[in-house]
């Protein structure tokens, strides 16, 4: 369930684009359509599947942080070719 209307997804990024400045990102863009005026989920599965996202995508970079504190290891995040927000939402 949507709380926008029939207008694609493609065109909503452009207007928030167009509003923002610069391009939305997915965590943005799925919480403002997903959520209604007072701010409150649509529905229990849709915050459940942004808690995962965020959470996942924390791990991740936990992982990233401790990879390149280690002396030995000398990582960025293109060195570690970690997934973009749309592999992670998978």
């Amino acid at each position: 369930m949507y709380t926008s209307s029939s207008i694609s997804i493609g065109e909503h990024t452009c207007r928030m684009e167009k509003a923002m400045g610069i391009k939305p990102f997915l965590e943005e863009f799925y919480t403002k359509y997903h959520t209604r005026k007072d701010k409150s989920w649509i529905d229990e599965r849709s915050e459940k599947a942004i808690g995962e996202f965020k959470m996942q995508k924390t791990e991740l970079s936990q992982v990233a942080l401790s990879l390149d504190n280690e002396g030995d290891v000398k990582a960025s995040k293109k060195d570690l070719d970690l997934p973009d927000d749309y592999t992670i939402w998978k």
